[in-house]
């Protein structure tokens, strides 16, 4: 059978309308939520006939002879078993109260609302609820996508169709995005690519256990569907989301995630007919919970307003676990479940033009409303396709992609410093968000219903959890040929000291440089300036970075920055005039050579741009004397593509085109 490459599906889930298998009220027809209120006997006597059965659940046929207090409750309010959410809870009070919440199933004598009017009369009962039920809103697409040659760092060869991580213009769906529209991950990947002890869960359809993206990181989850230890995707939407957040990157392999290093928590909370209960989904979160779970994606959502559900949220975030959620496809501000209650960080939608995703490409459009908290790209996102995961990719469009960029973020966050909380998390995703990106009908200032607060900025996120918060690092090469690097931080925390890292090539690794140790400053709020001389440089490019050292032995690193050290200097014929030569060769790949003349003496920068307008490179920057000058520029992990060449000399500057052709 041929494989398709690319292929376009759609996502995001909710609770709605007519449900498979006569499901038509949107709940489960025998089920019910019960939670008992605290410290009554007949929630402690269910307990302890828990503990003595030694079964998540009771019948009338494995109760003790000694609990004629639940017996009658069974009798009397038509129930045939009695589930514990919490199957491994005790007496001991739980946040939310889980500990107390049970799932009833009826007998055929009594309708759902007949049980939930009946056990809501009750003292012992704090509340009653139907298990309600949740579905995928995404449908198939006849259309398809295309294969893309791509250079882009990584080296995974979609990498390029994944605009939502960089977006430099490239048409996805025909239209062509506006550049640096993209949560701005690829500076974000030169300080962390992740952590192996973070643990991500993913609560979907499941995701393939055989996919080599996610090789030697994937935890033992549960399929709640079906109630077995086998969590593997029939559907497709949670494989597309765990690639979203978690696909290893730069690894010469179909695309790249968020988080390359993290390991994978799934479980299975919708099934292959697109839909899960409430019970599965409340389930999932505390099992998250109690097996580490650091994030949670939740790209799922319904619309009854469950108390069972809300109470799981509250202890699993309780548990330190930060939740991540979509806001949903409809267009509207109708609030959806989980993303409209509190402990959840609920995301919204946009298209690679900087608007709301409205309408989705298969229709609809990213809901709003003021329980909404950030934006993120959600339109025709890449990602593994669930029946060949090892060799195919789809495209998705909704909220659901949305969700899992910002969870991946989230996890590096997360990776860098496993304190965080919920608070601080969403504190730094706030101040680091682009604001008034979007339609002014729509983007306002500050906080507003379509946008929450802006669009999710990846590399300024996790600046922003470095314990040195660094404002400027800049090198410039002196008269001797040494390189002079200087650098600024604005405030500091358990800072033991910095060392200078140095390589030439991309491909090669960074070196710390011999005796490049200088001390930090502890914890300071005052701002402290530094600096370093590489005195054993030699003539060619090479890239710099701070290897930042805390009290405690962790360590984190600044982006790079490329230094050019000129590589020959003529001075016999002293130029009379300033002069800007074309390079050569030209095109070239993926090293070419410029060469300048300069009359006079006096501080000079060559820079390169791209198309539009952005630094991409500063080949020099320095002091120098008269004379005929030659420089190199490596392109190495540059796109192919037209870019410009600018020389500054005193109040002289001179412009010209290169070539670079992969």
């Amino acid at each position: 059978m041929k494989k398709v490459k690319c292929s376009i599906l759609f996502l995001c889930i909710f609770v709605f309308g007519a449900l498979a298998q006569g499901l038509d009220e949107g709940y489960h027809p025998r089920r019910v939520f019960v939670k008992f209120r605290s410290g009554t006997n007949l929630f402690q006597h269910l307990r302890n006939q828990l503990l003595r059965t030694r079964s998540p659940e009771l019948t009338l046929q494995n109760m003790n002879q000694l609990a004629p207090d639940i017996r009658l409750f069974f009798n009397a309010q038509h129930i045939k078993s009695i589930l514990a959410l919490k199957a491994d809870a005790s007496l001991e009070p739980l946040a939310g109260g889980v500990e107390r919440i049970f799932v009833l199933t009826l007998a055929e004598s009594i309708s759902v609302h007949q049980a939930i009017t009946s056990l809501s009369q009750l003292h012992e009962v704090e509340y009653a609820e139907p298990d309600f039920v949740g579905h995928g809103n995404g449908v198939p697409s006849s259309g398809s996508g295309r294969l893309e040659s791509s250079m882009l760092i990584p080296n995974d060869p979609q990498f390029g169709l994944q605009w939502g991580m960089r977006n430099t213009g490239q048409t996805i769906g025909g239209f062509a995005g506006t550049p640096g529209v993209d949560i701005n991950i690829a500076p974000g990947w030169d300080v962390t690519t992740g952590n192996a002890s973070t643990i991500l869960a993913v609560l979907d359809s499941g995701i393939p256990l055989s996919a080599s993206e996610f090789s030697g990181r994937i935890m033992q989850g549960y399929d709640y569907a079906n109630n077995d230890n086998d969590p593997t995707d029939d559907l497709g939407h949670g494989t597309n989301v765990a690639s979203v957040a978690a696909a290893a990157g730069n690894n010469s392999s179909l695309l790249a995630g968020v988080n390359w290093m993290c390991r994978i928590l799934p479980y299975k909370i919708l099934n292959s007919s697109n839909f899960g209960f409430y019970s599965w989904w409340a389930a999932a979160l505390m099992a998250a919970a109690d097996s580490g779970a650091g994030i949670i994606n939740m790209s799922v959502g319904g619309i009854g307003n469950s108390s069972t559900l809300e109470n799981a949220i509250t202890y699993a975030a309780n548990s330190g676990a930060i939740i991540v959620v979509c806001m949903m496809n409809d267009n509207n501000a109708v609030p959806y479940y989980p993303a409209a209650y509190n402990n959840v960080i609920a995301i919204g939608a946009i298209n690679n033009r900087n608007q709301r995703a409205v309408p989705f490409c298969w229709g609809g459009g990213s809901s709003y409303g003021n329980h909404i908290d950030f934006s993120a790209p959600g339109e025709l996102i890449l990602g593994l396709h669930y029946l060949d995961p090892n060799a195919t990719t789809s495209y998705w469009c909704g909220t659901s992609q949305a969700t899992p960029l910002v969870t991946g973020i989230v996890s590096l966050m997360v990776g860098l410093d496993s304190s965080l909380t919920f608070q601080s998390v969403y504190d730094k995703l706030k101040q680091s968000a682009h604001d008034q990106v979007g339609p002014p009908s729509e983007d306002t200032p500050g906080f507003d219903q379509y946008f929450g607060w802006g669009r999710v900025d990846a590399y300024g996120a996790i600046q922003a959890v470095l314990p040195v918060q660094l404002v400027s690092f800049v090198a410039t090469v002196t008269s001797s040929r040494h390189v002079f690097s200087e650098w600024r931080t604005v405030s500091e925390v358990n800072n033991y000291g910095f060392e200078m890292q140095r390589r030439q090539h991309v491909q090669e690794q960074f070196q710390t440089l011999p005796n490049s140790f200088v001390p930090g400053h502890g914890t300071t709020n005052t701002p402290q300036y530094y600096s370093y001389t590489d005195s054993t440089v030699f003539v060619g490019s090479f890239q710099y970075r701070l290897k930042q050292i805390d009290l405690d032995g962790i360590v984190h690193f600044t982006e790079p920055i490329q230094v050019n050290v000129i590589t020959s200097i003529k001075t016999g014929n002293i130029p009379t005039e300033f002069s800007l030569k074309q390079n050569y060769p030209n095109p070239f790949n993926p090293e070419t050579k410029i060469d300048f003349e300069i009359p006079g003496a006096g501080s000079v920068m060559l820079n390169v741009f791209d198309l539009l307008g952005r630094r991409v490179a500063v080949l020099v920057n320095e002091q120098l004397i008269a004379g005929s000058h030659s420089t190199e520029w490596n392109a190495s992990g540059f796109v192919s593509g037209v870019y410009y060449y600018q020389l500054r000399a005193g109040g002289l500057v001179q412009t010209k085109k290169l070539v670079l052709l992969r």
